[in-house]
């Protein structure tokens, strides 16, 4: 596990095999000050309808819900995440600080991505950040989420029932 808590800064920055916990990225971001708090958490859900298996990513925030399909038809078990993590956290510091330069209200800002496997539902990744207002923390949040999924060295492999796997975009 590689965690960077910085108060000076207002980041939390986790790497966790451990289940990822909202309410505590929730709790760190809110502030008295801050009037908005925007929230990315992604997990995956399997939806199994006449004997055809659909792979679907649920993305749900404060803002925006969507179902994405993958072409991939079969029973996924589990996500297993590997990262090179000094790298990892590096880059998820220098998306922090870009953040607020471009969005020089935000407040704090929180990212929590999982490592190891993870289970179909649970969490694989959390953004959260505030500011006085929510226009700041939609665009920032959406701006990290995108960097993250360029950027930062996490990869990810779907481990199917039939004990076969593939290595997915992150």
């Amino acid at each position: 596990m590689k965690e960077m808590l910085e108060f000076d800064t207002g980041n939390w920055i986790l790497l966790t095999e451990d289940m990822l916990n909202l309410e505590s990225a929730v709790d760190f971001v809110s502030h008295e000050e801050n009037g908005a708090v925007s929230v990315f958490w992604q997990l995956y859900i399997y939806i199994h309808m006449l004997h055809v298996v659909e792979i679907c990513m649920l993305v749900m925030s404060n803002f925006t819900g969507s179902v994405r399909k993958s072409s991939d038809q079969v029973d996924v078990a589990y996500l297993a995440y590997e990262a090179y993590e000094s790298m990892a956290c590096k880059i998820f510091v220098n998306i922090c600080s870009e953040i607020r330069k471009k969005w020089p209200t935000i407040h704090r800002i929180c990212v929590h991505h999982r490592l190891g496997n993870v289970a179909v539902k649970e969490k694989s990744v959390i953004v959260a950040a505030s500011a006085p207002h929510r226009a700041e923390t939609l665009d920032a949040v959406k701006f990290a989420i995108d960097e993250i999924k360029k950027t930062v060295p996490i990869w990810k492999k779907e481990v199917y029932v039939d004990k076969t796997s593939k290595w997915k975009a992150n």
